[in-house]
C-alpha cells in the first residue's frame, strides 16, 4: 500500500499546486538508484535502444530477470526514456528465436515513482491492488509469466514514460503508451543475451488496455526503420476493458459550454472516494 499512497500524494500535491498557481508543479519522490540516474540521462538513440540495465532476482522457475531504461516516443513524435522490466528464459534460445510478449499495465499512477517494475521484487505473477490477499496498494507483476517462460517466451513490461525515466506521464495518451509498449519489444530485441524472436504481441488491461488498441492501430510505427530491432511481425494483441473517456468527449471541443458539460460529468463520475478523485486528476 505504501507504494501505491506515494504515488497518490504526489499525485494531489501536484494536482493541488497546478490548481492554486496555474502552473505545473514538480514534487520531490523517493527513486530507486536506478532510475535516479536514469532520470540523469538524455533520450538520445534508437527507438528501443537499451540505454541502461540492472539484473534482478527472480522467484520464477528457468527465468532471468532485469530492470531496463531504452529509447522510446511520445505520441507527436519527440524522443523520451521509458523503463521496465524483462523476464526471459535462462538457456539457449531456438534458432529463430523466443517469441516476445509485452505486457501494459493499467493505470498506477504518475508520478515518477509510479512505474511498476520500482518494486522490490517485480519479476514475479501479477498482483493486483484489489484482490484479497494483495501484498500492494498497486497492480504490479506480470500476468501468467511463469507458463510463458516455461513455454520459451520472453516477457517484457513497460513503465510508461513518465514512470521513472524523466518527463511528464501523458496519462490516458494512449498512443504515447503504445509506444512505449511497442519499443520495450524492441529493447528486448536490442538485449541479444535473451535471444529475441521477430514473432511479438501485446496484452494489457485498464490503462494497458487502451494502449494495446492504440498499438494495434500504430503499423506505421511498427514497421519503422533505422530501430534497435526492425522487423518485428506481431501476431496479436489483447485489449482487456480498455478505458473509453475519449468516446464522452464532443467533436467540438472548442466549445465552451460543452466543455463544461464535459468536466461536470468526468467529476461526478470520478467524485465517488478519493481513489476516484486521482483518476479524475490524472485524466485532467
Amino acid at each position: 500500500m505504501k507504494f501505491y499512497l506515494h504515488c497518490v500524494l504526489a499525485l494531489m500535491s501536484s494536482t493541488i499546486s497546478f490548481i492554486a498557481s496555474a502552473q505545473s508543479s514538480s514534487t520531490p519522490v523517493y527513486l530507486p538508484t536506478f532510475y535516479e540516474s536514469v532520470m540523469k540521462m538524455h533520450p538520445e538513440g534508437k527507438l528501443g535502444q537499451v540505454i541502461k540495465k540492472e539484473s534482478i532476482s527472480t522467484t520464477i522457475a528457468g527465468a532471468r530477470a532485469w530492470r531496463i531504461a531504452y529509447i522510446s516516443s511520445d505520441l507527436a513524435g519527440r524522443k523520451t526514456i521509458s523503463t521496465g522490466l524483462i523476464v526471459a528464459p535462462v538457456g539457449r534460445a531456438p534458432k529463430d528465436g523466443r517469441p516476445v510478449i509485452a505486457w501494459a499495465h493499467g493505470t498506477t499512477g504518475t508520478a515518477q515513482n509510479c512505474g511498476p517494475s520500482q518494486l522490490p521484487n517485480p519479476a514475479q505473477p501479477l498482483s493486483e491492488y484489489f484482490l484479497i490477499g494483495g501484498n500492494a496498494g498497486t497492480d504490479y507483476g506480470l500476468p501468467a509469466v511463469e507458463k510463458f517462460i516455461q513455454d520459451g517466451y520472453i516477457v517484457v513490461a513497460t513503465d510508461y514514460q513518465g514512470q521513472g525515466g524523466g518527463g511528464k506521464h501523458q496519462y490516458m495518451v494512449s498512443g504515447t503508451q503504445a509506444r512505449d509498449a511497442i519499443n520495450s519489444i524492441r529493447a528486448a530485441g536490442d538485449m541479444k543475451e535473451i535471444g529475441a524472436g521477430k514473432k511479438a504481441m501485446i496484452y494489457g488491461w485498464s490503462q494497458g488496455g487502451g494502449t494495446v488498441l492504440a498499438a494495434a492501430s500504430s503499423p506505421d510505427y511498427i514497421a519503422q526503420k533505422g530501430t534497435a530491432f526492425d522487423g518485428m511481425e506481431f501476431v496479436g494483441f489483447v485489449a482487456l476493458a480498455p478505458p473509453d473517456v475519449s468516446a464522452t468527449i464532443s467533436a467540438r471541443p472548442n466549445d465552451p459550454a460543452i466543455a463544461d458539460q464535459f468536466v461536470g460529468q468526468l467529476l461526478q463520475t470520478f467524485s465517488a472516494n478519493v481513489m476516484d478523485f486521482t483518476h479524475a486528476s490524472m485524466t485532467f
